[in-house]
């Protein structure tokens, strides 16, 4: 949404997240420079709710700007599927798609990212409900083969069973585009990839993680020290020599 300057010239615009429906919904969005991870945001939108996700500059329109969008519908059986967007914002695209903004009742350049995250509609005709729950109960042994009980248990099993509990933050393992960066960016990536690992560690119920940041001269380690001591889902946190990390990683136990 356009932020005038006082003498009415765009500069800047404000970036909303809108969920404009009926389902509430996990989200994270990352906002990327050519290909360079500028900014993640995560949180929970709630049904006729926007949320922010920073800012965009008019100047940055010609810098190949791009939005990685994941969405999990929450509903009372757990998280559901996981929706994904890659948007490019092209200039081109942008200054076309100029509307009034659901619930912000304001002017924007608008892009639709997920048309509906709706749970299906049930089957209606009796062949189809057969087959429905033919499929579902295949599916549901396959799952009771693959994870025993957590399926009933665990929000998002596959998503659980498959996660890794570390997370190496040394930027050559985050970006390719590293050898230019200033200190300060590289910090700045390194952070938001770790706010990102630890949100979706808490969202998943996982019980511990090993936070990778190396020794150096320690400003990583203290800038991870430092959000763990803010985080309320943060039981302890401890860097301990380990076996496999020597003393270059945090171990993180999330509260019960």
């Amino acid at each position: 949404m356009p932020d005038p300057d006082p003498d009415g010239t765009v500069s800047r615009y404000e970036v909303f997240f809108i969920n404009d429906g009926l389902t509430p919904a996990l989200f994270t969005s990352a906002f990327f420079l050519r290909d360079v991870l500028e900014e993640r945001v995560n949180g929970k939108l709630e049904p006729k709710s926007f949320r922010s996700l920073g800012v965009l500059l008019f100047d940055q329109l010609n810098d190949a700007p791009s939005f990685e969008l994941e969405c999990w519908p929450v509903t009372k059986a757990g998280t559901g599927s996981r929706f994904f967007r890659d948007l490019k914002v092209k200039p081109s695209q942008f200054f076309k798609n100029v509307r009034t903004a659901p619930l912000l009742n304001k002017q924007a350049h608008c892009f639709q990212i997920f048309e509906n995250l709706n749970p299906p509609a049930k089957q209606e005709k009796k062949e189809d409900l057969r087959a429905y729950t033919k499929a579902n109960t295949q599916q549901n042994k396959v799952e009771e083969e693959a994870y025993g009980d957590w399926r009933d248990t665990l929000p998002g099993v596959k998503e659980y069973a498959d996660f890794v509990n570390e997370i190496d933050l040394h930027i050559e393992r985050l970006t390719d585009r590293h050898a230019k960066l200033s200190n300060a960016e590289i910090l700045r990536i390194q952070m938001n990839h770790f706010e990102t690992f630890l949100n979706k560690a808490v969202r998943l119920g996982v019980p511990s993680v090993f936070i990778i940041h190396g020794v150096g001269k320690g400003v990583l380690k203290d800038a991870v020290a430092q959000r763990l001591r803010q985080h309320a889902n943060v039981k302890e946190y401890r860097n301990e020599y380990h076996p496999k990390y020597g003393w270059g990683a945090t171990e993180v136990i999330f509260s019960d």
